[in-house]
Protein backbone atom coordinates (compact mmCIF):
# COMPACT_ATOMS: atom_id res chain seq x y z
CA UNK A 1 0.00 0.00 0.00
CA UNK A 2 3.22 2.04 -0.22
CA UNK A 3 1.37 3.24 -3.91
CA UNK A 4 -1.38 5.41 -2.14
CA UNK A 5 -0.29 8.28 -0.50
CA UNK A 6 1.13 8.83 -4.44
CA UNK A 7 -1.97 8.36 -6.02
CA UNK A 8 -4.02 10.77 -3.29
CA UNK A 9 -1.04 13.41 -4.19
CA UNK A 10 -1.47 12.53 -8.10
CA UNK A 11 -5.12 13.13 -7.80
CA UNK A 12 -5.21 16.16 -5.71
CA UNK A 13 -2.75 17.56 -8.46
CA UNK A 14 -5.37 16.69 -11.30
CA UNK A 15 -8.02 17.80 -9.08
CA UNK A 16 -5.88 21.33 -9.04
CA UNK A 17 -5.00 21.57 -12.78
CA UNK A 18 -9.08 20.89 -13.82
CA UNK A 19 -9.91 23.67 -11.30
CA UNK A 20 -7.69 25.70 -12.99
CA UNK A 21 -8.55 25.11 -16.66
CA UNK A 22 -12.63 25.54 -15.48
CA UNK A 23 -11.62 28.54 -14.51
CA UNK A 24 -9.66 29.71 -17.70
CA UNK A 25 -12.68 28.54 -19.72
CA UNK A 26 -14.81 30.08 -17.74
CA UNK A 27 -13.37 33.29 -18.36
CA UNK A 28 -12.64 32.29 -22.13
CA UNK A 29 -16.54 31.62 -22.64
CA UNK A 30 -17.62 35.27 -21.06
CA UNK A 31 -14.83 36.82 -23.78
CA UNK A 32 -16.24 34.98 -26.51
CA UNK A 33 -19.87 35.53 -25.65
CA UNK A 34 -19.28 39.49 -25.04
CA UNK A 35 -17.58 39.52 -28.65
CA UNK A 36 -20.35 37.57 -29.93
CA UNK A 37 -22.62 40.13 -28.47
CA UNK A 38 -20.75 43.04 -30.04
CA UNK A 39 -20.84 40.87 -33.59
CA UNK A 40 -24.65 40.78 -32.95
CA UNK A 41 -25.00 44.56 -31.81
CA UNK A 42 -22.91 45.81 -34.76
CA UNK A 43 -24.67 43.52 -37.65
CA UNK A 44 -28.03 44.87 -36.74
Amino acid sequence: MTLLPERCNHVGAMHQEIRRAESFDLTTLSVALRQLRNLTVAAR
